[in-house]
C-alpha cells in the first residue's frame, strides 16, 4: 500500500497537466444524466439512435446518441420532469413520459424500438427502474413533495437527512441538525447549495438554509461517493433550488403556532409546571415564471419567522432559604443542611460546619476552627460575594432534592426570534450550447433570550446561567454557473461562489460595568469594551451565574470558491470527468474559546471540596467533609481565578485546492465501474498580521509567527493528500443489483487550530490562579480585588519567548498545536444488495463501515505530571492545551432501506440502522461538552477507546405520505358532487416516526481538585446496568457499580486513573412521532388551497436527556432534563397556483 501511495503523485501530475490543457468544470454535481441501451424487437443493439430529453416545464432540450453497442448517455440534465424520445431511421420513435431527473443521478432508461416509420410514436409505459445501477455510493434523494409535505419543525428541511440510514443527530436530540454520518464527526460533513460549499469555516454550520418552498430537491450521499466530492469525510448534502418555468407558479402561506396548543413541559420530582411560551408566525411566498419563454426564467421567495418560545428545564440554584441574612450584616449558616445528609453514610439532618480560614487551615481530624454558631461575621462578609449570591442567583421555586440543594428551580426562559429570508434564482438558455444561472440567498436573524434568574439569561441545555444573550446573524451566498456544450458527449461548466457569515452574540450584561457596581475588582479594562460586564461565578455544587460562556462572540467568515468541471462521454462506454475546486477562506473570530479558560470578564471558581472553608470533620466515629462553596462565595474566597483578554483582532486566512479525475466505465449493460482519484491541499491558516504563536512543547519556548525565521502559519503544509475511490455496480437480473465501493476521504481543517494560535501569549493574556486550601491564609486572590491584567504585547523579533519571564511566574494556560499535524482521513466502504420487489417498491440491505485515523485530538494538558499529581513539567507554561492528530474511530453497521415510490396515493421511506461506532475521543470543539470526555490520562490514550458520544446502536425511521383515496380522481367516491368533494375529498396524512436507542454516558469525576487530570474515571466494581423495569429518573443505572473510595479516603491515590471504560453506561432511548393532516381545496386546475394541521411529538412523549455521569455531583445517576419539546401543534394555510 505504501509503495502504491508513493506512485500516486506522478499520476496526480498527469491529471493536473490534462486539466491545464483542457476546458475545465466544477467539482460538485448539481445536475443528473440519463443513460441506457437501445435494442430492437429481437434484442439486437441499435447504434446511432438520437436521444432527446425535453424539460416538460421549460421546453429546454438535452441530447445524446447511442454508440456502436447501443448505449447512450445524456449529460448535464437539470433536475425536473422530462419527456425522452429515441428515434432512428427505419424504427418507430420511442417516447418515455415523466422521466424524473434528480440531482447527481444517472437515470437508467432503456428503449426497445420496433421497425416502422419514424413519425410513429410508441409510448414506453413501464416506469424507470428504482435500482441504482450506475453508482456504488449510498444515500438517498429527497424530492419536492417530501420536502414540502413532511412535518418539519421550524420548517427546517435539514431534519430530513435524519431519515437516511447511517445518519444520526449529535447530542441525541431528535431536533438537532448536527449530523454524524456513518460514525464520522459532524464537522466532516459538506453542505452544498447549488454546487457551492455553504458551511462555516470553524464548526461546519450551514451558512444559510433556503426556504422549504424554494428547494427543488436535495441528495444525501453517505459513503463511497465519487472523486468529484472532497473536503468531506462524513456525508455530502447537495441542495438544488427551484427555477422558474414557462408558466407562472407560486405559493403564499402562513404557519401559525398558537400558545395554547403547547403541551406542558415534563414535571420532574412530581412538580406541576406551567405550559411553555410557544407562539410562532411563519409567513411568506414564492413566485417563478418566464421572462422569455423557453429562454429566460426567474424564481424568488421571501419568508419571515417571528417566534416567541422558552427554554424550559429543571435546574439547581443555591438554597438561599437555608441562609439567614441578619440585620447586622452577618450571615447565619447554621440551618444549611448537608446535601448528602441521610445518604452515603452521612447522618440525616446534619448541618454543614463552616470553618474560619483566617484562624487555621484545613487538615485531617477536625483541627480547623469553626465559625461560632456557623455565623459569618459582618466584617468578614464580602460585599461582592453577598451581592452575587443575592442578585445573580435565582431563589428556589421547588422543594428540590438532596435536602433542597438540587433540582430546586424550574427554568422558563422566554426567547424571541425575528428572521427574514430571501432566495432568488435566474436561469437563461443563452443558446442550444450555452446555459447560465445565478442564485442568491440572504438571511437575517435577531434573537433575544431573556432572563429566568433575576434579570439574567440561560443557555438551552446544560443549565448554564448565561446572564445575557442577544444574537444577530446575517448570512449571504451567491453562485453563478455557466455551461458550454461542445457536443452531445462533451461539455464544460464553470462556477463561482461566495458566502458570507456574520454572527454576533452578546451578554445582556455587556456594556454596563456591573463588576465595579457590585465591587468585583480588576475586571473592566479601559479600551476593551468586551471586558465591561460581570465575571462568571462557578460553584462546585454545579451552580453558575454571572458573565456569559463563550461570549462576546463575533465571527465573520468570507469565502470565495472557483470550481470547474469538464465531462467527456466517449464512444468506448466511458464517462470521464476532470475538475478542480479552489476556495479562499477568511475568518475574523473574536470569542472565548474555552468556557473555563478564557473569559473577557474573568471567572471565579468556588469549590465544594477544595475551598478555604473546607476540612475533614469528625462527628463521633464518622469523618466527612465540612465547608461549602456558598460560604466561600460569601467570604469572597474563590478556589480559582481565571482571567484573560484577547489583545488583538484576529483575521485568519487559508486557501485549499482540489483536483480530481473520475471515470464511469459501463463495461457491459450489467456491469458499471466507478473509479477516480482526488488530490487535496489546504494551506495552513495564517493571521494577516502574524498575531499567532505556538508552544514548542519539546523546548518549552513560545514561538511567534513570521518572526525569527518561523513560518507564518507555524505549521507544516500537507502536500501528499491523495484519495483514490473505486466502486462497482452489477445487475444480476432485471430486479437485483449488487454494489460495492471504497475510498479515502480527507477531513476539512475545521478543528479550531487557528483559534488556538491566536489566543496564545503574547497576543492574548490568560492566567489561572489557585487558592489551595492546604496553603492556608493569607489568600492572595479574592473576589473583591480580583487580579490585575497585563495588556502588554511583547513580541520580540527573535520569534521566541522564554516563558519563565512571563507574569512573575504565575500559572498561565497556553495552547499548542502539533506543527506537522496530519490531515484526518477516513476510509469509507460499503457492500449493498438492492432488490426491486415491484415496479414501485425497493428493498436495499447494505453493510456500511468506516475507519478513520489522524483525526484532530485535543488533550487538556500535555504539561501535566505523568502521575497526575498537581503541578507541571514546565511550571512557567502552566496548563498546555494541545491539539494533535491522535484521534481514531471505526464504525460498522447493517443498513436497511425500504422505499416505496408514489403509487396508489402512498409513498414512504423506511430506514433501519444497526451499528456501533467507536473512537478514542470526540472532536476538539466537543471536548468536555457532551460527556466530559477529557482523557483521564493523556499519556495513555489507548485507554480512551470506547463507544463514540454519538453512538446510536439502533435507529429506526419511517417517513410517509398518504393521500386518502376518497373524492374526485380517487378510487372511492370519485363521483361525488363538487360541494361534497370540497368537504370530504382531498385529505392527506403525513408522518415521521423515530425510534432510537440511547447514547453513551461517561462516568467521571470532573475537576478532581488534587489531580492534574480533570476527567478521571472511577474503578468499576460491578455491572452498572440494571433491568429496564428497575430504572427510574432518580437512579437510571447502578451508581454503586463505581467505587469512589480513592477520591475520598486520606491515604488513597486520588490521581490514579480508574479501570472503568469510557462511555460505559447508556442513557434512555427516544421515541417520537411528528404528523400532519392536510385538506386540499381544488378551485380550478391552477388554483388550490391547502389547509394543514401539524403536530410535533404528537404522542407528547418526553425525551429524556442522559443521566448525570459526574461522580462529584449529588445528582449522579439521575435524569433531570429533557431534550427537545413536548407536543407542539401548528396550523397553516397555503395557497398554491
Amino acid at each position: 500500500m505504501t509503495k502504491y501511495l508513493k506512485s500516486l503523485p506522478a499520476l496526480c501530475t498527469v491529471v493536473c497537466l490534462f486539466l491545464a490543457f483542457s476546458p475545465k468544470g466544477r467539482a460538485q454535481a448539481t445536475t443528473g444524466s440519463i443513460t441506457g441501451q437501445v435494442t430492437d424487437a429481437t434484442g439486437a443493439v441499435v447504434p446511432n439512435v438520437s436521444i432527446t430529453a425535453t424539460d416538460i416545464n421549460k421546453g429546454i432540450t438535452f441530447t445524446g446518441r447511442t454508440d456502436g453497442v447501443g448505449i447512450y448517455v445524456v449529460l448535464n440534465v437539470t433536475p425536473g420532469m422530462y419527456k425522452v424520445t429515441a428515434s432512428a431511421p427505419g424504427f418507430e420513435t420511442g417516447v418515455a413520459l415523466n422521466a424524473n431527473i434528480v440531482i447527481d443521478q444517472k437515470l437508467l432508461l432503456n428503449f426497445r424500438l420496433r421497425a416502422g416509420a419514424v413519425d410513429t410514436t410508441v409510448v414506453v409505459t413501464q416506469a424507470p427502474t428504482m435500482l441504482q445501477t450506475q453508482s456504488s455510493e449510498t444515500g438517498a434523494v429527497m424530492e419536492t413533495q417530501d420536502i414540502t409535505d413532511l412535518p418539519l419543525q421550524g420548517r427546517n428541511f435539514f431534519a430530513l437527512p435524519l431519515l437516511v440510514p447511517g445518519v444520526v443527530s449529535v447530542g441525541g436530540s431528535i431536533n438537532s441538525f448536527a449530523l454524524s454520518v456513518n460514525g464520522n464527526r459532524e464537522y466532516g460533513n459538506s453542505i452544498k447549495i447549488d454546487g457551492v460549499e455553504s458551511t462555516t469555516n470553524r464548526t461546519q454550520d450551514v451558512t444559510v438554509i433556503p426556504s422549504v418552498d424554494s428547494v427543488q430537491e436535495f441528495k444525501v450521499s453517505t459513503s463511497a461517493y465519487n472523486a468529484e466530492f472532497g473536503s468531506s469525510a462524513g456525508g455530502v448534502v447537495s441542495i438544488q433550488t427551484k427555477a422558474g418555468t414557462n408558466q407562472f407558479h407560486g405559493v403564499a402561506y402562513e404557519f401559525f403556532r398558537p400558545n395554547f396548543t403547547a403541551a406542558r413541559p415534563y414535571g420532574f420530582s412530581g412538580a406541576t409546571v406551567p405550559p411553555s411560551i410557544l407562539k410562532q408566525h411563519n409567513y411568506g411566498g414564492t413566485l417563478g415564471g418566464p421572462i422569455v419563454h423557453n429562454k429566460a426564467f426567474f424564481f424568488g421567495s421571501y419568508e419571515r419567522t417571528k417566534l416567541s418560545n422558552a427554554y424550559t428545564y429543571l435546574d439547581s440554584t443555591p438554597p438561599t432559604n437555608q441562609i439567614n441574612f441578619l440585620p447586622d450584616g452577618s450571615v447565619d449558616l447554621s440551618q444549611m443542611v448537608d446535601p448528602n445528609a441521610g445518604t452515603k453514610g452521612v447522618p440525616a439532618g446534619i448541618k454543614i460546619p463552616i470553618f474560619d480560614p483566617s484562624v487555621s487551615f484545613a487538615c485531617y481530624g477536625g483541627c480547623s476552627q469553626q465559625f461560632p454558631g456557623n455565623i459569618i461575621p459582618a466584617s468578614r462578609v464580602s460585599p461582592a460575594g453577598k451581592s452575587t449570591l443575592l442578585d445573580f442567583f435565582a431563589r428556589p421555586n421547588l422543594p428540590g432534592t438532596s435536602n433542597g440543594w438540587y433540582n430546586n428551580y424550574f427554568v422558563d426562559s422566554p426567547v424571541t426570534t425575528d428572521q427574514n429570508q430571501v432566495d432568488a434564482r435566474y436561469d437563461q438558455e443563452i443558446s442550444s450550447k450555452d446555459r447560465l444561472y445565478l442564485t442568491y440567498h440572504y438571511l437575517n436573524q435577531n434573537q433575544l433570550v431573556t432572563d429566568p434568574y433575576n434579570g439574567a439569561t440561560v443557555v438551552p441545555g446544560g443549565g448554564d446561567a448565561d446572564q445575557g444573550n442577544k444574537e444577530d446573524l446575517e448570512t449571504q451566498t451567491l453562485s453563478a454557473s455557466y455551461t458550454h456544450i461542445f457536443s452531445p458527449t462533451t461539455l464544460n461548466e464553470f462556477r463561482f461562489g461566495y458566502s458570507r457569515y456574520a454572527q454576533n452574540q452578546f451578554s445582556l450584561l455587556s456594556g454596563t460595568d456591573y463588576s465595579t457596581k457590585y465591587g468585583v475588582g480588576n475586571i473592566a479594562v479601559p479600551g476593551y469594551e468586551a471586558t465591561v460586564g460581570y465575571p462568571q461565578i462557578f460553584m462546585g455544587t454545579g451552580y453558575l451565574a454571572g458573565g456569559s460562556t463563550y461570549k462576546p462572540y463575533h465571527v465573520l467568515d468570507s469565502n470565495y470558491a472557483i470550481t470547474d468541471n469538464f465531462t467527456w462521454s466517449s464512444v468506448a462506454r466511458h464517462e470521464f470527468k476532470f475538475g478542480e475546486e479552489f476556495r479562499r477562506l477568511s475568518s475574523r473570530p473574536v470569542f472565548s474559546l474555552f468556557p473555563t479558560g478564557f473569559e473577557y470578564y474573568g471567572s471565579f471558581g468556588f469549590s465544594q471540596t477544595a475551598d478555604p472553608t473546607y476540612s475533614y470533620f469528625q462527628n463521633g466515629a464518622f469523618f466527612y467533609n465540612g465547608g461549602s462553596d456558598v460560604a466561600d462565595l460569601l467570604l469572597g474566597l474563590p478556589f480559582t481565578v481565571d482571567i484573560g483578554l484577547q489583545l488583538t483582532q484576529p483575521h485568519t486566512q487559508s486557501w485549499n485546492l482540489g483536483l480530481y479525475a473520475q471515470d464511469t466505465f459501463k463495461v457491459s449493460p450489467q456491469l458499471t465501474l466507478n473509479y477516480g482519484l482526488r488530490y487535496e491541499f489546504q494551506d495552513p491558516y495564517v493571521e494577516s498580521n502574524n498575531y499567532e504563536s505556538n508552544v514548542d512543547v519539546a523546548s518549552g519556548f513560545i514561538l511567534l509567527a513570521g518572526r525569527g525565521g518561523n513560518a507564518r502559519s507555524l505549521m507544516v503544509a500537507r502536500k501528499n493528500d491523495i484519495a483514490p475511490r473505486v466502486g462497482f455496480s452489477y445487475l444480476i437480473n432485471n430486479n437485483t443489483v449488487v454494489r460495492g465501493g471504497y475510498g479515502l476521504f480527507f477531513s476539512p481543517e475545521n478543528d479550531g487550530r487557528e483559534d488556538f494560535l491566536t489566543q496564545n501569549n503574547p497576543f492574548a493574556q490568560q492566567a489561572v490562579y489557585t487558592n489551595y486550601w492546604y496553603d492556608g491564609p493569607p489568600y492572595e486572590y479574592v473576589l473583591d480585588t480580583g487580579v490585575a491584567r497585563d495588556i502588554t504585547i511583547n513580541a520580540p523579533a527573535s520569534g521566541k519567548i522564554d516563558p519563565s519571564t512571563l507574569a512573575n511566574g504565575k500559572l498561565e494556560t497556553t495552547y499548542a498545536v502539533r506543527p506537522n499535524l496530519k490531515t484526518g482521513v477516513s476510509q469509507l466502504f460499503n457492500m449493498a444488495v438492492q432488490r426491486e420487489l415491484s415496479t414501485n417498491l425497493s428493498l436495499e440491505v447494505a453493510y456500511v463501515g468506516s475507519l478513520a485515523h489522524n483525526l484532530s485530538y485535543q488533550i487538556g494538558d500535555v504539561n501535566a505530571n505523568a502521575d497526575g499529581s498537581e503541578g507541571q513539567i514546565t511550571p512557567y507554561l502552566g496548563k498546555i492545551q494541545y491539539l494533535g492528530d491522535y484521534g481514531s474511530a471505526n464504525f460498522n453497521s447493517m443498513q436497511v432501506k425500504f422505499t416505496k415510490r408514489e403509487s396508489h396515493n402512498l409513498s414512504f421511506l423506511l430506514s433501519y440502522t444497526y451499528g456501533h461506532s467507536f473512537d478514542n475521543g470526540p472532536a476538539p470543539f466537543n471536548l468536555g461538552k457532551i460527556n466530559n470526555d477529557e482523557p483521564q490520562n493523556p499519556y495513555n490514550l489507548p485507554a480512551e477507546w470506547g463507544s463514540s458520544d454519538s453512538d446510536v446502536r439502533q435507529n429506526f425511521v419511517f417517513s410517509g405520505l398518504y393521500r386518502l383515496p376518497f373524492g374526485h380522481g380517487q378510487k372511492f367516491f370519485s363521483n361525488w358532487g363538487r360541494t361534497t368533494n370540497m368537504l370530504l375529498g382531498g385529505w392527506q396524512l403525513n408522518s415521521i416516526y423515530v425510534m432510537q436507542s440511547g447514547l453513551p454516558v461517561n462516568v467521571v469525576r470532573v475537576n478532581n481538585p488534587t489531580s492534574a487530570f480533570p476527567g478521571l474515571r472511577p474503578d468499576q466494581v460491578s455491572d452498572p446496568n440494571i433491568p429496564r423495569s428497575q430504572r427510574t429518573l432518580m437512579k437510571y443505572f447502578n451508581t454503586d457499580a463505581f467505587s469512589t473510595a480513592r477520591f475520598t479516603c486520606p491515604t488513597c491515590d486520588a490521581n490514579a486513573p480508574g479501570n472503568a471504560a469510557r462511555n460505559i453506561v447508556r442513557g434512555p432511548g427516544n421515541i417520537n412521532l411528528d404528523s400532519s393532516l392536510f385538506k386540499e381545496l381544488q378551485f380550478t386546475e391552477r388554483y388550490r388551497l391547502q389547509l394543514r394541521l401539524e403536530a410535533f411529538n404528537t404522542l407528547n412523549t418526553p425525551h429524556f436527556a442522559n443521566p448525570d455521569g459526574d461522580l462529584a455531583n449529588n445528582t449522579f445517576g439521575e435524569i433531570t432534563r429533557t431534550t427537545g419539546n413536548m407536543r407542539i401543534v401548528q396550523i397553516a394555510g397555503k395557497f398554491i397556483f
